[in-house]
């Protein structure tokens, strides 16, 4: 199932861009593992700039040059044409794109640790050429298969076929049950404190905080702190700035305390994030909502809504 949402952008020379975003459902037996495929992909003239929410991690593919990203406005670079792996992401991962498209593939954390070898701290907050983690020769066969294929769909079967083939061929670790039900846990709402999680997997604290770090890039603090601001936004996208006291997540004390936290994850106050065009998360968050039942990554449920 494909599904897309478009939003316009006016900038200062009233030049109009376009951003479409696209997403697709991986295929049945991949669903645990990963969150969506998606392209987005930026019509007319000039180049649009947003921001990315923090979440899992993301395979990408720029198809044309001319990218760039960066964990602020300031330290943005060029991403290279070639395929590269994103990590894990704790803040904000700012983003210019030009006319032209790109490819993705949301991994969760139950596909990273079926997929990579690697702990996921080693890649949390950073952007990395993909051959780091597969080697050069299985990377490029990989980035030639997508960009060889002309639309969403032919590329989602590229990836289904690829991940399909990594989970056939590779043994599962000893982790990887402890991975899943750490992840069910930190999605769930009911979650508040690291203790709550230990008593819930019976694992002991120094057993989960490496877990969560090989698993999850983060210490399970962070993520209980990121999780609970990823289910505010959430809820934001649907109401005003204004009325934060109907929208204020139970696990928040007060207004400052969920501010502190938009410091910390988005790198501004919520009055300067409410202020921004966000075109780009926009088109995100309504393409995936109407597809999945969620409008951010990091909130991403076991099963799509609209999966058949």
């Amino acid at each position: 199932m494909l599904r897309g949402w478009k939003m316009s952008l006016r900038g200062s020379l009233a030049i109009m861009a376009e951003v479409i975003v696209r997403f697709a459902i991986p295929s049945e037996p991949l669903r645990p593992f990963i969150s969506t495929y998606y392209e987005l992909e930026i019509c007319g003239e000039g180049s649009v700039q947003d921001m990315l929410h923090p979440e899992w991690a993301n395979i990408r593919v720029p198809l044309n040059r001319g990218w760039e990203f960066g964990l602020s406005p300031e330290a943005m670079t060029p991403l290279p044409a070639a395929i590269v792996m994103q990590g894990p992401t704790s803040r904000a991962t700012h983003i210019k794109g030009p006319k032209g498209m790109s490819f993705g593939i949301g991994i969760l954390p139950t596909g990273w640790s079926m997929l990579f070898r690697a702990d996921a701290s080693s890649y949390a907050d950073r952007i990395r050429p993909l051959f780091d983690l597969l080697g050069e020769e299985e990377a490029e066969a990989l980035f030639d298969a997508i960009t060889a294929e002309p639309n969403l769909e032919g590329r989602a079967k590229v990836a289904d076929a690829w991940i399909m083939a990594k989970l056939n061929s590779g043994k599962r670790k000893p982790f990887d049950g402890q991975v899943e039900s750490l992840f069910q846990v930190l999605i769930d709402p009911a979650s508040a404190t690291v203790e709550q999680i230990t008593a819930t997997l019976g694992l002991p604290q120094h057993q989960l905080v490496r877990l969560s770090r090989r698993g999850f890039g983060f210490p399970p603090k962070l993520l209980l702190r990121r999780q609970r601001f990823l289910r505010m936004l959430g809820t934001l996208h649907a109401r005003p700035y204004e009325e934060w006291n109907d929208f204020l997540d139970p696990q928040y004390v007060d207004q400052s305390h969920m501010i502190r936290d938009f410091n910390r994850f988005l790198g501004m106050p919520p009055s300067r994030y409410f202020q921004q065009p966000r075109a780009i998360l926009a088109a995100a968050a309504k393409a995936r909502a109407a597809m999945f039942g969620q409008p951010l990554q990091g909130l991403h449920p076991a099963k799509p809504k609209n999966a058949r």
